[in-house]
């Protein structure tokens, strides 16, 4: 029924020993982090379920949910059967679990990865189809993206493994300013721009920038491979669009929504984080202590 999950780091699951005296041989619940919090507060049920230990992106992630909500209606029910065993009480398997296992410490949470995502790049470290994903880019693997970035737009990714960051990040009620470079098909009118700012429709949702400009070519940008397409006819410019929100494709949608097709797309800056002199495929750390500290500033 439980099991030790896929990775050591994620400060669940501790390594099962082989046998805890006055328990059931297949009682496998060697979560005890999980025992010590639900023994506390069972009030933490929601934190339990939410919180920083069971992020879906995680691929243990759903087992650990799964496996929680299994406990707690066990929990309500105040008793719990195994196989060849008599009724024992939930608590008090509990109680005799955390006390028997080793004490439980969380490791440290790695640094928050601040990443310039190269063009034609997952952002993720699988892919069936096996196209580029971060696995050739970054050397911890116990990170997720903290946003996407669709494989065909450039720039700053970050990856953590603090849940609560995590969310915090990407969750739209956080209203975190998200700024992008786009070059486009065209010079942006004064009239474009008030569309961008004051809000369009897109086919299926409303979509609105914090504010839009026609700006130089960004100081230090590199070279794409392969180049953007020119037609000999039409002119490009670039624009910076800052959004508070992030749907899928929004920014290329919006352009091309007032007639500015999106020819190449670099988000710049995410909340306090920015490139900087970030080339494609480098990356920098920062402290996940000072990354929390960085973000309630901004």
């Amino acid at each position: 029924m439980w099991r030790t999950p896929a990775s050591p780091r994620s400060g669940i699951y501790q390594p099962c020993p082989q046998s805890v005296p006055g328990l059931p041989p297949n009682f496998l619940l060697c979560v005890r982090g999980l025992c010590e919090l639900i023994a506390d507060c069972f009030a933490q049920t929601r934190e339990l379920i939410q919180g920083e230990h069971c992020t879906d992106q995680a691929p243990w992630g759903k087992k650990i949910k799964a496996d929680i909500l299994t406990l707690i209606e066990l929990w309500r029910r105040s008793t719990v059967a195994w196989p060849g065993e008599n009724v024992v009480s939930c608590r008090s398997v509990v109680r005799s679990v955390a006390i028997a296992l080793p004490p439980f410490v969380r490791p440290p949470r790695l640094p928050l990865i601040l990443l310039n995502k190269p063009y034609r790049v997952l952002s993720q470290f699988r892919d069936v189809d096996g196209r580029p994903t971060l696995a050739a880019l970054v050397t911890h693997k116990d990170v997720y993206a903290a946003g996407r970035l669709d494989f065909e737009s450039e720039g700053l990714l970050l990856l953590t493994d603090d849940g609560r960051l995590q969310s915090r990040i990407t969750e739209p009620t956080s209203k975190i300013t998200k700024t992008y470079w786009t070059q486009v098909e065209g010079s942006p009118s004064a009239e474009q721009l008030t569309m961008l700012i004051e809000g369009i429709t897109l086919k299926d949702w409303p979509a609105r920038a914090r504010s839009a400009q026609h700006i130089i070519t960004p100081e230090n940008l590199w070279q794409r491979d392969p180049p953007i397409r020119h037609r000999v006819s039409v002119a490009n410019s670039w624009m910076e669009i800052r959004i508070a929100e992030g749907r899928n494709r929004q920014v290329r949608r919006m352009t091309a929504a007032v007639g500015l097709p999106t020819l190449r797309l670099i988000r710049a800056a995410v909340g306090p984080w920015s490139l900087d002199n970030l080339q494609p495929g480098e990356s920098r750390a920062i402290d996940n202590q000072a990354a929390w500290q960085q973000l309630s500033e901004s």
